[in-house]
């Protein structure tokens, strides 16, 4: 973190959703305790970076949605349609 007292990181939750998790940073000690959620824990939309402003007032959380899909194009001038295979199906 910009103060330079804490550390930000991605993480998955309890749920197993991700999302920035801050931490307190000294040094020598045990700080796990001090762990906490500090944004971006969206289900539909998974944490996959994070940037924090250099005052430490903004987090940016850019999330990925993972999507399946086919589509079908047809006549498309230059496209011709895959010729059969000699013996093959």
């Amino acid at each position: 973190m910009p103060d330079g007292k804490a550390i930000a990181f991605l993480g998955q939750n309890d749920d197993g959703v991700n999302g920035v998790f801050v931490q307190d940073l000294a040094p020598g000690r045990d700080t796990r305790a001090s762990r906490r959620p500090l944004g971006g824990f969206d289900p539909d939309l998974a944490a996959e970076s994070f940037a924090v402003s250099p005052d430490g007032k903004r987090l940016v959380v850019p999330g990925w949605e993972q999507l399946y899909s086919i589509m079908a194009a047809e006549g498309i001038p230059g496209i011709d349609r895959p010729h059969p295979r000699p013996g093959g199906s």
